[in-house]
């Protein structure tokens, strides 16, 4: 009897490390085929945020700081459990892939904010807070790059470096000189912020069409059309060209259709609306049937006390906006 039950015994042990392996291969291919990343203890960057992010969404207790720590594997040690998994708190292909599957409840439009060296200048030195971001659970930022042909935002240098600090999704606008400035020159401008549109993390590049309230000749536009038209073509289809990323359209519907005259031919670029109305969704520009990405809902957003900000939404889930910046296994 005693002889029988350690046969028995050794069956099933190797039995398990059977099965253990071959689900390990399982793992390793799929690995190979998704490269999903794989995440402990220890482990910290942008990846480590964004599972932290996801969790937070799932309504598990964690602090957004990036590190992979003892309160991180508790609560995937914790999903991992409620979806059924073996409870080992690593972050492999099966956790993610669960993760991303499951639904919130209630889940509302993505939200993220815009920021220019006007915001900046409400702060000692210019240094805008980029780190109290996470509290208001706003996913992205996009700030001013560039204006026209020879003008570099003050403060992008310093606000591109401390968005990627923070692990915060982040893309850079243009604002288009319509007639005055030359073309070219606007172009270089832009490609000479020198940004990697291919990075992780890193939104379409956008151009921003709408009045400058320097100079701004509404009638002398309307009458030009055609080659202000052209001068936005030739911008998007140069940008595209030079990064490998299909640009973003930034304007409001009343601006594009009754100045720039609703032009056809722009339903592929991506578009992110101003519209200032809780309406849902936004009254976007004709020529994009209803389609849209971001939009703008106020310029007179508080965080903690202090305003008044651009705040956006993306209309898509947390995933979606993730492959939007280079993030395509997820």
């Amino acid at each position: 009897m005693k002889l029988y039950f350690s046969f028995l015994f050794c069956f099933i042990l190797l039995s398990n490390i059977s099965s253990r392996s071959r689900e390990n291969a399982n793992i390793s291919s799929k690995r190979k085929d998704t490269n999903l990343p794989t995440l402990r203890r220890e482990n910290e960057g942008q990846e480590v945020s964004i599972l932290q992010k996801i969790l937070r969404k799932q309504g598990f207790n964690v602090t957004l700081s990036g590190k992979f720590d003892e309160l991180t594997e508790k609560a995937v040690r914790k999903f991992q459990q409620k979806s059924g998994q073996h409870a080992h708190g690593i972050v492999n292909d099966s956790t993610w892939i669960n993760l991303l599957s499951q639904k919130v409840e209630n889940q509302s439009f993505v939200s993220g904010i815009d920021v220019s060296h006007y915001e900046n200048e409400e702060f000692k030195n210019g240094e805008f807070p980029f780190e109290k971001i996470k509290q208001f659970d706003l996913e992205y930022c996009f700030i001013k790059g560039t204006h026209g042909a020879d003008r570099k935002d003050d403060f992008f240098d310093y606000n591109f470096a401390r968005l990627k600090e923070e692990h915060t999704l982040r893309g850079a606008y243009h604002f288009f000189s319509l007639l005055k400035d030359d073309i070219d020159a606007q172009i270089n401008n832009y490609l000479n912020l020198k940004i990697d549109f291919q990075a992780q993390g890193v939104l379409p590049p956008v151009l921003d069409i709408e009045e400058d309230s320097r100079s701004f000749d509404t009638d002398n536009i309307i009458l030009n059309r055609e080659l202000v038209v052209a001068r936005i073509r030739i911008w998007l289809q140069a940008i595209e060209t030079a990064t490998g990323r299909k640009p973003m359209i930034y304007c409001r519907k009343s601006f594009w259709e009754n100045v720039i005259g609703d032009p056809a031919g722009f339903q592929d670029y991506l578009l992110w609306v101003a519209y200032y109305h809780n309406d849902v969704p936004p009254k976007i520009p004709n020529g994009w049937n209803g389609k849209w990405h971001f939009w703008q809902y106020t310029d007179k957003g508080v965080l903690n006390g202090i305003g008044k900000y651009d705040l956006n939404r993306f209309n898509g889930s947390y995933s979606d906006l993730l492959k939007l910046a280079n993030y395509e296994l997820f």
